[in-house]
């Protein structure tokens, strides 16, 4: 199966006789599941890719790194002329995804703008693409299981609560009012967009992503409206400029805010999870979103049930996205049993998904 054409398929609005199901590229060091067998039975890729290099002449970045028997801490200083910011991540050396961030670089208000002058005057320009996440060496994967999608980053907004500040503390500064903190936000914004504009330029890619990891539950519907619908629509401007598309990674409840998602454009819901960890049935959002694709996220705890069950639930959600611009995704985790269950999902989707509908 190519599983890379037939997503690419799907994004184009072409009807689904088969669903698509793959794996976000930062889960394939995960030793314990044999991806590429996965990829030889149907499993798809996502990969991410890198597209925009940067410098900053008032910043230097340097790290320290120090280890355990069981785990890595990493911690950055992020070193200007006007003082210094620092944070650590701590890695389990047994788990392969991402560090844990343990503290941020934003610790009182005079940080936002030794932040906002280490990140001024940065030059933004094109690079060779290259992986976010480069696939392992000793892994074979089809070229023809893989579906190219480039990595925005995060809106400032996300960005300065979830990498920079912490969601505690970008609040309680957003609620008193914290000059440097929205002048930031202000500065950042325009990079933004000067980032996607330089993006959008070239002709390779048709799909661009924000890992924004929001669920309204935590910032609300007003905040939302107010400081991230208006950039989303400028983004989708921009792209739509030179016909591309823009996703956002939504991993979480969004039932308060289906009109504002709406009227943003976005064309991508990336990793849309329903019950129990979103509000929102597959059906719901496509009645909301008749025409918004649905990178749908099944539950990590219905792996742990039969592969009956899984495709089971694949078949409903098929159903309930009228089969159309949807796929499905392992994005958020490598559930324990996944090695045992998708096999047998993917065997099921192969090759007798007309019996199962």
């Amino acid at each position: 199966m190519q599983a890379g054409r037939m997503i690419r398929e799907s994004l184009e609005g072409r009807n689904i006789t088969t669903p698509t199901y793959s794996v976000y590229d930062a889960f394939l060091s995960l030793k314990t599941v044999d991806w590429s067998l996965l990829c030889r039975q149907g499993l798809g890729v996502i990969r991410h890719m890198d597209l925009i290099g940067s410098r900053f002449p008032h910043l230097d970045i340097e790290e320290k790194i120090e280890t355990s028997e069981t785990h890595i801490k990493r911690t950055v200083f992020w070193k200007t002329d006007r003082g210094i910011l620092h944070e650590y991540y701590l890695q389990d050396k047994n788990n392969p995804l991402l560090p844990w961030r343990m503290e941020y670089l934003i610790k009182n208000e005079q940080d936002y703008s030794i932040l906002a002058y280490a990140l001024s005057e940065g030059e933004f320009f094109l690079k060779q693409p290259e992986p976010k996440f480069p696939f392992p060496e000793d892994l074979s994967i089809p070229e023809s299981s893989v579906y190219e999608i480039i990595s925005l980053g995060r809106t400032p907004f996300q960005t300065l609560q979830i990498d920079y500040a912490g969601l505690e503390r970008f609040f309680f500064d957003m609620a008193l009012g914290c000059n440097p903190l929205f002048d930031l936000l202000e500065q950042l914004n325009d990079q933004l967009y000067k980032k996607i504009t330089l993006s959008a330029s070239q002709h390779t890619y048709q799909d661009f992503k924000l890992w924004e990891n929001m669920s309204i539950d935590v910032i609300g519907p007003k905040i939302y409206q107010t400081h991230l619908v208006p950039v989303y629509q400028r983004i989708v401007k921009i792209l739509a400029e030179k016909r591309k598309r823009l996703h956002v990674h939504y991993d979480g409840k969004t039932k308060l805010i289906v009109r504002e998602i709406a009227d943003s454009g976005i064309f991508g819901i990336d990793s849309f999870t329903s019950s129990p960890e979103g509000d929102l049935t597959v059906a719901e959002a496509r009645q909301n979103w008749a025409d918004t694709y649905l990178w749908i996220h099944p539950s990590l705890s219905l792996y742990e049930k039969s592969p009956e069950s899984v495709t089971a639930f694949v078949k409903n959600a098929a159903e309930e996205a009228e089969n159309k611009l949807y796929s499905f995704l392992v994005s958020e985790d490598v559930p324990p049993s996944v090695a045992k269950g998708l096999p047998e999902v993917l065997d099921a989707l192969n090759n007798s998904y007309a019996k199962v509908v």
